[in-house]
């Protein structure tokens, strides 16, 4: 079914509100786990595959109802098989996370700010925005290609 650019304006208009609740989600899951976590070895990696796990839930039941209004076959997009791919597109996106955040504070210092009596690290959190953008390209379009037809 082709898509006119007002209906591809609004879906992507759609991905991007369910995107922005997803991403909320994980980055509040991702902080409070990181919290909780401070000072193990594997803080980042599990801190961000919870919240990522948490933020791909909301986003896939939410794609399907809500996101994808024209696609070929709407009842093959609740199928397992949707549902797997939707999860291999998206882990494409959480192992190249996990590698920047695991790594980013090798190459870059750790710069600590204060904001309204919380200390944040502001290289974590611009790491965290650069892939979340970066995942945010390569979703829409590894979902629309693969999954949302």
């Amino acid at each position: 079914m082709e898509q006119t650019k007002k209906q591809r304006f609004f879906e992507i208009i759609r991905f991007l509100l369910v995107g922005g609740l997803s991403t909320i989600l994980d980055y509040a899951t991702t902080y409070g786990l990181g919290l909780l976590l401070a000072g193990f070895w594997f803080n980042a990696a599990v801190s961000n595959t919870v919240g990522h796990i948490v933020g791909l839930l909301v986003n896939f039941f939410l794609s399907v109802i809500f996101v994808y209004k024209q696609v070929k076959n709407k009842e093959e997009t609740k199928s397992f098989k949707a549902f797997a791919l939707f999860v291999l597109v998206d882990i494409i996106g959480l192992l190249a996370t996990i590698l920047v955040m695991s790594l980013q504070d090798k190459f870059f210092p750790i710069v600590m700010i204060n904001i309204f009596t919380l200390e944040i690290d502001i290289i974590l959190l611009l790491c965290k925005c650069v892939m979340t953008l970066i995942c945010l390209i390569w979703n829409y379009i590894g979902r629309k290609k693969f999954i949302f037809k």
